[in-house]
C-alpha cells in the first residue's frame, strides 16, 4: 500500500456525508442565513439564544453520534460544521462584529474550517465570513481592516498545519503497513521453513528408505499425499486480495 492509496481511503471515509460542492454551498448559505437573522430586526434581539441553541442541537448530534464529552471537532466533510459557523456568526455579530470582544472566536471557526473541509470549502467559507463581517460594519476603518486580513492568514496557517499533520500521519500508516507486511513475511518463511524440515524433509527420506520395498501404488499414494501438502502451502503463500 502507498500513501496514495491511503490518501484515497482516506478521503473514501471523510465524504461519507456530502460532497464538497454541497458542504461549499451550505456553509456560504449558513453564513448568509446568520447575517439575515442579525439584519432583521424583529430577530437580531435572539441572537444570543441563537446561538444558545444551535450549540445545543450540536452537542446532541455529538452524543447522538455516540462521541465523548472532549470530542467537539465536527466530523470531516459533514453539516455539523454548518451549526458551529452559525452560532459563531451570530454570537460575534450580536456582540459588535469585529468589535466583538468575541471575534477571537473567529480564528477557532477557521481552526474547525481547516481541519474538517476540502481547501476550496475552507476558502470559500471565509471568504463569506469576511463578507459578513464588513456588511455588518457600519465603519469600516484601517483597524477593521487588520482585523479582517488576519482572518485569511490564520487561515493559510492552519491548513499549511494540517498538511503537515496529514503527510506525517500518512507516513506513520504507511510504516505500519510495512511493518505489518514483514511481520507477516517472516511468520510465513517460519512456516514454510517448519514444513519443509518436519514434514518434506523426513517423507522423501523414508520414501527413500523404503522405496524398494513399496508397491507402486503405495508409492503414487504417498507421493499424492506431498503434491496435496505443497499445494496447501502454495496456496497459503499466495498474496491476499486486498
Amino acid at each position: 500500500m502507498t500513501i496514495s492509496q491511503l490518501e484515497e481511503n482516506d478521503t473514501a471515509v471523510y465524504n461519507g456525508a456530502v460532497s464538497p460542492l454541497s458542504h461549499t454551498v451550505s456553509l456560504i448559505l449558513t453564513v448568509l442565513l446568520a447575517y439575515i437573522w442579525l439584519a432583521i430586526p424583529a430577530l437580531e434581539p435572539f441572537a444570543l439564544q441563537g446561538f444558545a441553541v444551535t450549540i445545543l442541537l450540536f452537542l446532541v448530534l455529538k452524543r447522538l453520534q455516540k462521541a465523548k464529552v472532549w470530542h467537539i471537532l465536527p466530523q470531516h466533510g459533514s453539516l455539523e460544521i454548518t451549526l458551529l459557523t452559525f452560532a459563531f456568526l451570530i454570537l460575534i455579530g450580536a456582540t459588535g462584529g469585529i468589535d466583538s470582544a468575541f471575534f477571537s472566536l473567529s480564528y477557532l471557526l477557521l481552526f474547525f474550517l481547516a481541519l474538517t473541509s476540502e481547501v476550496p470549502t475552507a476558502i470559500g467559507a471565509t471568504v463569506a465570513i469576511m463578507l459578513f463581517y464588513y456588511a455588518l460594519s457600519g465603519n469600516f476603518d484601517m483597524r477593521a481592516l487588520e482585523a479582517m486580513a488576519g482572518l485569511p492568514l490564520g487561515l493559510l496557517v492552519f491548513l499549511f498545519a494540517k498538511s503537515q499533520y496529514d503527510e506525517a500521519h500518512l507516513s506513520k500508516a504507511l510504516l505500519v503497513e510495512e511493518e505489518n507486511e514483514l511481520e507477516l513475511a517472516a511468520n510465513e518463511a517460519s512456516v514454510l521453513e517448519k514444513f519443509v524440515g518436519d514434514f518434506l524433509e523426513p517423507k522423501l527420506t523414508a520414501l527413500e528408505e523404503v522405496g524398494n520395498t513399496l508397491e507402486p501404488r503405495e508409492i503414487i499414494t504417498q507421493l499424492g499425499l506431498l503434491r496435496s501438502e505443497i499445494t496447501k502451502q502454495l496456496e497459503r503463500l499466495k498474496p491476499k486480495e486486498k
